[in-house]
């Protein structure tokens, strides 16, 4: 038996000689024989492949040895997961884990890109896959690799999908060509009411989003980059963008004369009382020349009726002239003595509308000396004065500042006719 054994031996060698020599080059060059390899590897290789050929159950394990496939090993399948990024082309690098009901060859971690898929050999049985790290600024959006049942044999494959956040810039620039001196560390800037820092870039949600800023008084503000003219901007998965909010400094405006205050929404307190609407509204208007102004034939209207001031009415430079309807509203107020009062014992026009309105001042020739609206009311100039809360006046930030824009007026909830 063994004289038998050893001369079937020697006729496989023989054979395996023979077409080594005589086999095409193609033999070679074949994934299971590696040009460069030794004599003795590629017979060895040979062998397995006259082997195979005969149907036995056998595979080259390395260049030097044949072994049987393990019995168990055509009962497992594969699961595939594959990776979708958007963007796509990122190169992120995602870490998994694989679990189950059945055996996974090796260790169910490993990792993946969009251009790598991870392969599990499992037995029969069903599997979860799920993210275990992602890189900064990824999220998971969906997830198909959750309970697939693979059965023997056979090739499953999920997909797992992320996005990359977008991100967003917001710069602050300031422009000083009036002689003013703020800085950029002056001004607030926010991204959908959230404090943020000029030129750092923040990771958000895909969607819209706002940007705006603080207080800016005595600058204008334009916002722009790729935001739009109103803050607002849509942001994409992937996307990089950039915003800037710029303030340029206003050129003072001296030897105006200009409306600064008007209380048009009466408040309701008990506690602190204005009187009521219309009667007690009021408006304010401010001399800034240098020399005193005859305001006889002026007129004061809102965006309705007009009403005439007193003939007589002088106002001296620097000072503050008080409208009042009716001879009842000084009484609710702390009025400074230099002040002048007129009282239209009317309705200034034909009574200021809280949710939105108009006051204009013109000269005996009808021509506009200035004007604010406010609320719904964009007669003045657009966008007009934000609506100021209940028993708040709008207010010139300073009065000899217009730039006939909403930026010159702010809300005061402490009113201050006269001064």
């Amino acid at each position: 038996m063994e004289k038998d054994m050893r001369g079937r031996w020697r006729r496989m060698m023989v054979a395996a000689l023979v077409s080594l020599f005589i086999a095409p080059v193609s033999v070679f060059a074949a994934p299971n024989v590696p040009s460069g390899r030794s004599i003795i590897d590629s017979i060895t290789a040979r062998l397995c492949q006259l082997q195979q050929a005969r149907g036995n159950r056998i595979k080259l394990v390395n260049p030097a040895r044949c072994a049987p496939v393990p019995p168990d090993e055509e009962r497992f399948g594969r699961l595939i997961v594959d990776k979708v990024t958007v963007p796509a082309g990122s190169g992120a690098v995602f870490g998994i884990m694989a679990s189950g009901t059945g055996a996974i060859v090796g260790d169910g971690s490993g990792t993946t890109t969009d251009a790598v898929s991870k392969e599990y050999m499992v037995s029969a049985g069903t599997y979860s896959v799920e993210e275990t790290t992602l890189p900064l600024g990824w999220i998971q959006t969906s997830n198909t690799c959750v309970d697939v049942v693979v059965g023997e044999g056979e090739t499953k494959t999920c997909t797992i999908t992320n996005i990359r956040l977008p991100k967003l810039t917001v710069t602050k620039i300031v422009v000083n060509d009036n002689d003013g001196t703020a800085t950029t560390s002056d001004f607030a800037l926010f991204v959908d009411g959230g404090a943020v820092t000029s030129g750092i870039q923040n990771i958000y949600a895909t969607g819209t989003h706002m940007v705006s800023e603080g207080d800016h008084t005595g600058y204008t503000s334009t916002i722009g980059g790729d935001c739009a003219s109103d803050g607002s901007i849509t942001l994409a998965a992937g996307d990089i963008q950039s915003c800037t909010v710029t303030n340029d400094d206003i050129a003072t405006t001296a030897g105006r004369l200009l409306i600064t205050e008007v209380l048009a929404d009466i408040s309701n307190s008990t506690t602190t009382p204005q009187g009521t609407d219309p009667e007690n509204e009021w408006v304010e208007v401010y001399n800034g020349t240098n020399a005193m102004i005859d305001l006889s034939d002026y007129t004061i209207s809102d965006a309705n009726t007009s009403d005439a001031i007193p003939d007589g009415t002088m106002l001296p430079s620097g000072k503050y002239l008080l409208i009042f309807a009716t001879s009842t509203t000084a009484s609710f107020w702390t009025i400074p003595g230099d002040a002048v009062i007129v009282v239209l014992s009317s309705n200034i026009g034909n009574g200021l509308a809280n949710g939105g309105d108009m006051v204009s001042l013109k000269d005996g020739n009808g021509a506009e000396i200035d004007a604010v609206s406010w609320g719904t009311n964009t007669t003045a100039f657009t966008p007009s004065v934000t609506l100021p809360p209940d028993g708040n006046s709008i207010t010139r930030t300073t009065p000899t500042t217009d730039t006939n824009t909403a930026a010159d007026w702010v809300a005061d909830p402490t009113p201050t006719p006269g001064s």
